[in-house]
């Protein structure tokens, strides 16, 4: 039996007295945040991310965070399946005294859920206090799943964690479950206050590498924004993204984004050789093409005057494309424009 109650031997201060020569940069909540500061702000840097297994789990950090400078393909087996990698779970819960018993109870139910039906997947909760961890691990003791409470008893590296916000920097697991805890009559997000609280977030929105469940209480505009409190702002910002996507009025196609003329010739070359697009994807400033949903064929083209292009970006996305599962089908833009 672990002897912590949150599975984190030293905290981060104690870490910071003992063992950091330079205490200003553990305040970076992210690798990449803390490359932010020792690159320069006009050095762009090309980023891969490989946690997450669906785009939606990692946009919004994307956008919000990292300026779209994150590299990222969906695995072939996630690509074709529209099902959501971000469930809500609305609940009618009350803040109080740092707790929202409602939401504790329905985290327990799909913790037991998900343990009962034997699914091989490695899972933590994240909550917004700590007293709200607490509650939950009062529930695991008293539960009857003994998958569950074997997996949070666990030494192993993939045990089931219960831990609030500020304590799940350097955890990933399949499955995530992110209780809100707030309710709308709260006065100071006290996790999310301070210079480093939209970090936080960062983190932990970021920790799923195939699911996340968001069980809150409220809609996203019934919460309170507290002014001066920028990871309130976040935070509501965060659910109002994921309510978008439980009505798929959000879409990981970009299919909004204008395309090229180049683009558009590159089209009918697809189509006058008999190649059907089955989805658009958008990396950088770059479209590929699912052509072939059997074979995994993507599809682009290449500017041949640019040998730079070639040797290197294309390089990478060839690379990228084939540890992902993909094959590729990169294809000459003079070639295309013989034809079109």
């Amino acid at each position: 039996m672990r002897p912590e109650i949150h599975g984190s031997r030293f905290s981060s201060n104690q870490w910071k007295e003992k063992n950091c020569r330079y205490p200003e940069l553990i305040e970076n909540e992210s690798i990449l945040d803390l490359f932010s500061q020792i690159f320069p702000k006009n050095q762009t840097m090309l980023t891969i991310h490989y946690r997450s297994e669906k785009k939606e789990l990692i946009d919004f950090s994307n956008k919000n965070f990292y300026d779209n400078q994150l590299v990222f393909i969906e695995k072939p087996q996630f690509i074709k399946t529209l099902s959501s990698s971000i469930e809500i779970i609305d609940v009618n819960g009350k803040w109080s005294n740092q707790t929202n018993e409602e939401e504790a109870l329905k985290i327990v139910a799909i913790l037991e859920d998900i343990y009962e039906k034997n699914i091989n997947s490695s899972v933590g909760v994240i909550v917004f206090s700590k007293k709200q961890a607490r509650r939950i691990i009062k529930e695991i003791y008293t539960s009857k799943c003994e998958n569950m409470k074997n997996s949070f008893f666990s030494n192993e590296p993939n045990h089931l964690f219960i831990k609030p916000i500020s304590e799940v920097q350097g955890e990933e697991r399949d499955i995530i479950i992110f209780g809100i805890t707030y309710g709308n009559n709260v006065h100071n997000y006290q996790l999310l206050s301070g210079n480093f609280a939209q970090n936080k977030i960062n983190v932990a929105i970021t920790r799923a590498k195939k699911k996340i469940y968001l069980v809150k209480s409220y809609k996203s505009n019934e919460y309170r924004k507290i002014p001066g409190q920028k990871g309130s702002e976040l935070l509501i910002e965060y659910i109002e993204y994921c309510e978008k996507l439980a009505h798929n009025r959000y879409s990981n196609l970009d299919i909004n984004q204008k395309v090229l003329k180049d683009e558009e010739i590159f089209h009918q070359y697809l189509l006058k050789n008999g190649k059907k697009i089955y989805l658009t994807l958008k990396i950088k400033d770059k479209f590929f093409y699912l052509t072939n949903s059997e074979k995994l064929e993507i599809s682009y083209f290449v500017n041949e005057k640019s040998l730079l292009d070639i040797k290197n970006n294309v390089w990478f996305f060839n690379k990228l494309f084939k540890e992902r599962g993909y094959q590729i089908n990169p294809i000459l833009l003079t070639d295309v424009y013989k034809i079109a």
